[in-house]
């Protein structure tokens, strides 16, 4: 293995293990809702993204706190609420601000592992 990837399983993995941080953000459009494209403000149209309920409603049950992540502003969060329990989620909160959090799951991250990685995968 290389020395930069076991620093990551460290510095990563081994704090997943023993951090006592429940929470996970999970990406609103992409994630959650099936956003017809160009769709991320006002009405919220779209179908839940098959699965999401359950795994989230299993995780909110395993103890973990579930936060709905979006770069909508937070005068339409309203909307993303009123979608939620409209499709059967359970309340969650809802932000716009990167917090301390276990993991973050979106459909446009990159799981950082080194600068060498990044450059090979942009450049």
């Amino acid at each position: 293995y290389r020395l930069d990837y076991l620093c990551y399983l460290w510095h990563t993995v081994g704090k997943m293990i023993t951090t006592k941080n429940n929470v996970i953000m999970v990406d609103m459009d992409g994630v959650i809702h099936r956003a017809p494209s160009g769709s991320v403000f006002g009405d919220i149209k779209g179908e839940p993204i098959e699965g999401s309920q359950r795994t989230i409603k299993s995780l909110i049950a395993h103890g973990y706190e579930v936060y709905v992540f979006t770069a909508r502003t937070p005068d339409n969060w309203k909307n993303v609420r009123e979608w939620l329990a409209k499709n059967g989620f359970p309340k969650l909160k809802v932000t716009n601000k990167k917090i301390a959090a276990r993991a973050y799951i979106d459909d446009r991250a990159i799981r950082f592992i080194s600068w060498h990685d990044v450059a090979h995968y942009f450049l």
